[in-house]
């Protein structure tokens, strides 16, 4: 007997299926909303895991990625607009702009928010703001372990540890920075380069 594989799924073939189908539609649309783009995409593709023709889901997905590339574009422009204007020395208008890119990068771009936060440390360092910097590489230092980014976790580390070089007063200890940066030099390891 030849069997051959129906890759079409009639609607109402299968109720229990119609509805996990449109429970995860649901559920990605509640995502796409809150602006978890990422987490929208991965609820959709499971829909296509079960049916790999259903056309809202290729929809929904083709929007949550476009979603995904403006959010990327708009904060690379204003990660590049504000190292011009630390370039210039307007820190209060980098620290503004930067600030900015980490609202616009949302929850499910860690990496890029990592790289805005490492941005947003040497603003607050360059204005003197040591409290501040140090606050935002340690949280970048944060995110990049999560990530398991050795080279954002390097870039972090030495950042903290610059700015406990700089700031080191009685007042201004930052206990963190050897622990950071033991960490990192564990994670390059002996025979490798972080980048």
């Amino acid at each position: 007997a030849d069997i051959r594989r129906n890759d079409t799924l009639e609607v109402g073939a299968d109720p229990d299926r119609d509805s996990r189908v449109e429970s995860l539609l649901v559920e990605g649309l509640d995502a796409y909303f809150l602006g978890r783009y990422e987490d929208a995409v991965h609820i959709w593709t499971r829909v296509l895991f079960l049916d790999r023709t259903h056309p809202r889901a290729r929809a929904y997905i083709d929007r949550a990625r476009t979603a995904l590339a403006v959010r990327q574009c708009r904060s690379d422009e204003l990660l590049h607009a504000s190292q011009t204007l630390l370039d210039q020395g307007r820190m209060s208008d980098a620290r503004q702009l930067l600030t900015e890119a980490i609202a616009a990068t949302g929850d499910d771009d860690e990496r890029l928010r990592c790289e805005v936060l490492l941005g947003l440390a040497e603003a607050k360092e360059w204005a003197n703001d040591a409290s501040g910097s140090r606050q935002c590489f340690e949280e970048a230092a944060a995110i990049a372990r999560t990530l398991d980014a050795t080279d954002l976790f390097v870039r972090a580390a030495l950042g903290v540890g610059a700015v406990a070089a700089r700031k080191f007063t009685a007042t201004s200890r930052c206990e963190s920075a050897p622990a950071l940066l033991r960490e990192a030099v564990r994670r390059i390891g002996p025979d490798e380069t972080a980048w």
